[in-house]
């Protein structure tokens, strides 16, 4: 959700899961939409589509500033970055950072502390990068994690959800209330 209240979405071909008896594989239905997309809805209940050249957009955050809106996509394991105008529109695409291979984990949810750095869940844990898209490390976790939130009074709590557990992790820098 941007300063001005415009709540920015992506829009992954989810359809509707069907399993069909002695088939292996999970079908996906009912795509409404022949591309994966990036909105905005205006405060004002207008719905306006941004991007559509993604595989599979995921994961967004909002730089503290508000200058920058990042979008991961599953699909080939990056972060994009977009340069966010005060009319809410978007322009400047731009690869922010290369996380891996979707082959050993997705990238999927993301949030960003005050100082501007990014976590995003990625392949073998939450990988950590400051506002240049500059790898500072990772935090390494069991299992596969899918998404992430900030929590207890001083937001230092870094909440990471993961298949069948939630892990804690304390850290230096608080994260930005949404």
């Amino acid at each position: 959700v941007a300063a001005d209240g415009s709540v920015y979405f992506s829009d992954p071909y989810w359809g509707h899961f069907f399993v069909d008896p002695g088939e292996p594989q999970v079908r996906l239905e009912d795509r409404e939409l022949p591309f994966q997309g990036l909105f905005r809805a205006a405060p004002d209940g207008n719905v306006t589509l941004l991007a559509d050249d993604f595989g599979f957009p995921n994961g967004l955050a909002i730089s503290p500033d508000g200058a920058t809106l990042y979008v991961d996509d599953s699909d080939v394991g990056h972060i994009r970055a977009f340069d966010l105008f005060a009319d809410g529109a978007v322009g400047n695409s731009r690869v922010f950072a290369e996380i891996g291979p979707p082959e050993t984990g997705h990238v999927d949810g993301m949030k960003i502390d005050r100082e501007g750095n990014l976590y995003c869940t990625g392949p073998g844990g939450v990988w950590v990068l400051d506002p240049s898209g500059t790898r500072l490390g990772r935090i390494r976790l069991p299992d596969s994690p899918s998404n992430l939130a900030w929590g207890e009074p001083d937001w230092r709590a870094l909440f990471v959800t993961c298949r069948d557990s939630v892990f804690r992790v304390r850290l230096g820098i608080p994260g930005i209330p949404v």
